[in-house]
């Protein structure tokens, strides 16, 4: 039973330690994100962005949708290889 009468050690003994409340924390912080059914590459990608670029689409929006800075796509769209 915890110091103040509640069941915490008991329901959760994996936080009975400093050392198990901080790996169940990193463990949620650094999860592996699921694997996406098709990887795109890079040039793959970066056709894309040029080509939704020239139908309108702001830089923002671009980096917003494939996860990638703003500077960087804005080297896409020049063709700057960085």
């Amino acid at each position: 039973m915890c110091p103040h009468g509640g069941y915490g050690a008991q329901i959760a003994p994996e936080l009975n330690s400093v050392a198990g409340a901080a790996f169940n924390i990193l463990k949620r912080l650094y999860a592996t994100p699921l694997l996406p059914d098709k990887v795109m590459l890079k040039a793959e990608r970066n056709k894309i962005i040029r080509d939704q670029y020239a139908t309108g689409k702001t830089l923002k929006q671009l980096a917003d949708e494939f996860g990638i800075s703003l500077q960087r796509v804005h080297q896409i769209v020049n063709q700057r290889h960085h």
